[in-house]
């Protein structure tokens, strides 16, 4: 046991001697590296796809319009719906105050 504790004291008494060698190389190391995150150039990109089933959503919207209704009608019908986004409520103006 004593023999294995002085062989681990000598690899850190040895390590602890070329700290600031190592101290240098983490250093440089570092270094390079952010110089090359810096100069990659910028890219994002985004993904999305919505999956809607058109036949439950639009059957309150189209009850008593058609029987039968073909699906680019109904495709259309979604993605007028989606890009329309929510329904705008008018926020009360000055008019509205009673002063």
């Amino acid at each position: 046991m004593k023999q294995e504790l002085e062989r681990v004291l000598e690899e850190v008494r040895s390590a602890w001697r070329f700290r600031w060698l190592a101290l240098a190389a983490a250093s440089i190391a570092s270094v390079i590296g952010w110089s090359i995150v810096f100069t990659l150039p910028d890219r994002y990109a985004a993904d999305a796809r919505v999956f809607v089933d058109t036949r439950t959503a639009l059957k309150p919207a189209l009850q008593g319009l058609t029987t039968d209704q073909n699906v680019d009608a109904q495709i259309n019908y979604v993605r007028q719906s989606l890009l329309e986004g929510p329904p705008r409520t008018s926020a009360p103006g000055p008019e509205s105050s009673t002063c």
